[in-house]
């Protein structure tokens, strides 16, 4: 016995050239998930694929001498932001390379290593309350 064939508004429906019939539903609704499925697993494939090969192609080996303590330092500060010794190492060294300060920051900065911030009195950080009355509010 076969099932009974299922219709929508617009008229009956195929999957393949099939008939999807109440008998067979289960059948194609499997085969569509395993069709995804597929093309989601080759997806991830192709950009894990071109992921590493990008990395590869663009990261080079290169030794550095570090004193022994400047390395033990720089382990636990990795240790602490759950990084590997070397994504910790390039994360610093890349925003050190690549992100200078804006005019605003470099004129606060120069503020404050000239003689104008040697008069200011230094604030009260003992409670909020106080850092606001040492700063005039």
């Amino acid at each position: 016995m076969t099932g009974k064939e299922l219709t929508s508004p617009i008229g009956e429906v195929n999957f393949f050239n099939s008939k999807i019939t109440t008998e067979n539903i289960s059948y194609h609704i499997l085969t569509i998930t395993c069709i995804c499925n597929t093309l989601l697993l080759t997806l991830q494939y192709n950009l894990l694929a071109k992921t590493s090969t990008m990395d590869i192609a663009l990261k080079k080996n290169q030794s550095f001498r570090l004193s022994v303590d400047l390395i033990d330092k720089l382990k636990q500060l990795a240790k602490r932001q759950n990084k590997s010794l070397n994504n910790y190492v390039e994360t610093v060294l890349l925003d050190a390379a690549y992100h200078s300060p804006n005019a605003t920051t470099l004129e606060a900065m120069q503020e404050a290593e000239s003689d104008l911030m040697k008069h200011v009195e230094p604030l009260d950080m003992s409670s909020i309350e106080a850092m606001e009355r040492s700063m005039g509010l």
